[in-house]
């Protein structure tokens, strides 16, 4: 029998912060997806809405490759939330695609309807990249050789540099950072620019959603901005920029974000790669615990 719950969804909102930030604490997932800066900070690009039903939040985005996708419910009846999310797109005549689905999402999805009526896709540039805190906070071991070099490496070469968390006083500084250098890194290919248009919508959201940021400076200038935002037992990173002119730049910023913000979380997620190489390889060297997959599953 189909449901009879109409999902009424409509653009997400700093309005919607509150509801987000508790309906994603409720789930272990630790994906990026399910946080309210990434869910604000793409919203206008992916056309990102939000429904309350069930006492679940269900999100829904277009994407350019797959069009109309929902995300797993969080919160509350979940398999209620999911069957309705199908009954919906049947009474529509749409196909029903959930994407960004994390492992447990996907096992919960063939417990529902079965294996067999699941397409399922993924690709590894999806995947976000964990680690424990307690690895980019002391760089310790034998495997760290590489970052602790780069570290004492930039201190030698830059002893005046200063890292501050981000504020009042210098945000306007580090927001001018943040669009100088999307404007001359950012627009190179199409998911770069992309990914510049959501960090400056982060970025103006900064103190509405209560994230957590900061600046290196040297030479009197800043050199590198990272913003991120904690859920449950884990600091997401959204936004991490560096001028790498500035050897050993990213190696200083991740640790002194890591010792800063991460004291009191297990684990750090610094989201996918997009399949850039340089990326990928740049995001391996900090030695993840895992990759979090994720996938896009079309109920048939």
């Amino acid at each position: 029998m189909l449901s009879l719950t109409k999902l009424n969804f409509e653009p997400v909102e700093l309005n919607h912060a509150d509801m987000l930030k508790a309906a994603f604490s409720s789930q272990k997932y630790r994906i990026s997806s399910f946080t309210a800066g990434s869910a604000i900070m793409w919203q206008k690009i992916y056309n990102i809405r939000v429904c309350e039903a069930f006492g679940c939040v269900i999100l829904v985005a277009d994407y350019p490759y797959e069009g109309k996708c929902y995300s797993i419910p969080v919160g509350g009846d979940v398999k209620a939330a999911i069957n309705a999310v199908y009954d919906e797109c049947k009474n529509s005549g749409e196909k029903c695609i959930f994407s960004d689905v994390p492992e447990g999402g996907l096992e919960l999805l063939k417990e529902i309807f079965g294996e067999k009526r699941l397409k399922i896709s993924t690709d590894d540039g999806w995947s976000d990249y964990l680690y424990n805190a307690s690895d980019l906070i002391t760089y310790s071991g034998k495997k760290f050789n590489g970052q602790r070099n780069h570290v004492n490496r930039f201190n030698r070469l830059y002893p005046d540099a200063v890292f501050e968390p981000l504020t009042r006083e210098n945000f306007d500084e580090a927001y001018e950072f943040l669009k100088n250098y999307i404007s001359q890194n950012g627009t190179t290919s199409e998911s770069g620019e992309l990914e510049g248009c959501a960090a400056i919508r982060l970025m103006k959201r900064y103190f509405d959603l209560n994230l957590y940021g900061a600046i290196l400076k040297a030479n009197n200038k800043i050199i590198s901005l990272s913003i991120g935002e904690k859920v449950g037992d884990t600091l997401f990173v959204h936004v991490e920029k560096g001028l790498i002119e500035f050897s050993g730049v990213y190696q200083v910023m991740v640790q002194k974000f890591a010792e800063t913000y991460a004291g009191d979380v297990l684990f750090i997620n610094r989201e996918e790669d997009d399949g850039v190489e340089g990326l990928r390889k740049s995001k391996l060297s900090y030695h993840p615990i895992g990759l979090l997959n994720k996938y896009s599953v079309e109920i048939t």
